[in-house]
């Protein structure tokens, strides 16, 4: 691959992980209704987040999404 594509992917990498972390942190700022929506979707998008740096740190590697091994 080249540079800039993997400069690009570890970018993204490290942005979804930092919204991830920073997500209770905003739901936390919120105190009208709107506030508890955000807050119960918060499972969901962090997880999502995570995910997606996972899958931009696998394509660093070299990795599909999914790894099988025989055991």
């Amino acid at each position: 691959m080249k540079r800039i594509f993997l400069v690009f992917l570890y970018e993204k990498a490290v942005y979804a992980r930092a919204k991830a972390d920073l997500l209770p942190e905003f739901a936390t700022q919120q105190t009208k209704d709107a506030g508890d929506r955000v807050a119960e979707k918060e499972t969901d998008t962090k997880d999502s987040l995570l995910a997606e740096s996972q899958q931009h740190v696998r394509a660093i590697k070299g990795k599909g999404r999914v790894g099988v091994e025989l055991i």
